[in-house]
């Protein structure tokens, strides 16, 4: 490269900073709105998410539904089971691009709150609006998985 000046060569420098920042801040776009989902239809779930990539049904315990759709979306990243036709279990993997911390909330639409319980691989709540309750899993630092219930316990 032919440079003319100081100044060239410094804003070449600190672009070539930048750009991975940028590209690392995109990264934490928000992930998913839970409560646009939370409690809705397979359908209305459908029109949000794209079509599943997967369907199956399963017996989860306790729950008033044998047997369950359990549907997989965006190459089964996201995972939701529909409990009396509801989306009531709904889990978000992939997640090692964000902290283990409990700001990660705000990734998915919720309020920043206290944590209701946490220790090295495990943060939850249990007092969000609409939820009945929320679970960040995650190891060394970085979050792995969201695990919510919405009515269902």
């Amino acid at each position: 490269m032919n440079f003319k000046s100081i100044k060239q060569v410094c804003v070449l420098s600190l672009s070539a900073l930048v750009l991975p920042l940028a590209t690392t801040s995109s990264a934490l776009a928000k992930v998913l709105e839970l409560k646009k989902i939370a409690g809705k239809s397979p359908a209305e779930v459908t029109k949000i998410l794209g079509k599943p990539s997967s369907t199956k049904n399963v017996r989860p315990s306790g729950t008033g539904c044998n047997p369950c759709p359990k549907m997989t979306y965006q190459k089964d990243r996201i995972e939701v089971i529909f409990i009396n036709g509801k989306a009531d279990w709904i889990t978000v993997n992939e997640l090692s691009a964000f902290a283990f911390a409990p700001s990660i909330l705000t990734q998915f639409g919720l309020p920043s709150l206290k944590p209701s319980a946490s220790n090295s691989s495990t943060i939850s709540w249990d007092s969000i609006p609409g939820f009945s309750s929320v679970a960040l899993f995650g190891f060394d630092g970085k979050a792995d998985y969201l695990y919510v219930k919405v009515k269902t316990k």
